[in-house]
């Protein structure tokens, strides 16, 4: 919870109900795409 409530209090979140949306299409899209732990090398 504390992700959420920094991202919404940055403004790139928002609350419509139980549902949360992110507001930006590219941030959705990166963290659809990080289902696996990635490893830095």
């Amino acid at each position: 919870m504390p992700f959420l409530a920094e991202a919404a209090r940055r403004g790139v979140l928002r609350r419509n109900g139980a549902v949360y949306q992110f507001r930006h299409e590219r941030l959705r899209e990166h963290l659809a795409g990080a289902g696996g732990v990635r490893r830095l090398e």
